[in-house]
């Protein structure tokens, strides 16, 4: 609808008010929206009395993933590697975080070869939130779970 008018444009601004039709409110401060939040990430390796004996492929397992031990890889982009806390406690924080969004994580443990399996499924927290949920994706088990719009971590 084009107004060449100032009257016809109060009409014709009046008509889509009356028919509900408005553009949405962009600009509205008020309107909720995404926003950025930082997490702390923490993972607690096994002890090593917990682990089965170390298989014939223990040492090729540990080789082969020494590159990647502990390197971080998120849906929002983030490829850092866990730092040593305490003991065998691990972790780092992560920003750049979208809230409202469901997320995921994943990382290998060489300390998990004798397991067989170095992808980190359990003991991993998010902001003090256990992780619980493991997702397939494309066939690498990873971690899920969603940020809240108010930056609360749901697993």
């Amino acid at each position: 609808m084009i107004a060449t008018s100032p009257r016809r444009a109060i009409v014709a601004a009046s008509t889509l008010l009356s028919l509900g039709l408005t553009a949405p409110a962009c600009d509205n401060p008020s309107a909720p929206g995404p926003s950025i939040v930082t997490l702390q990430i923490t993972y607690t390796q096994p002890a090593p009395d917990t682990m089965p004996p170390p298989g014939p492929d223990a040492a090729t397992c540990a080789h082969h993933y020494a590159p990647v031990n502990l390197m971080l890889e998120t849906s929002w982009g983030e490829a850092s590697r866990l730092q040593q806390l305490n003991g065998l406690v691990y972790g780092l924080s992560s920003g750049g975080v979208t809230t409202g969004q469901d997320h995921w994580l994943t990382f290998v443990d060489i300390a998990l070869c004798p397991a067989g399996n170095v992808r980190v499924t359990q003991d991993v927290t998010v902001n003090t939130v256990a992780l619980t949920r493991i997702i397939d994706r494309n066939g690498v088990p990873t971690l899920g779970f969603r940020v809240d719009s108010s930056g609360r971590v749901v697993p």
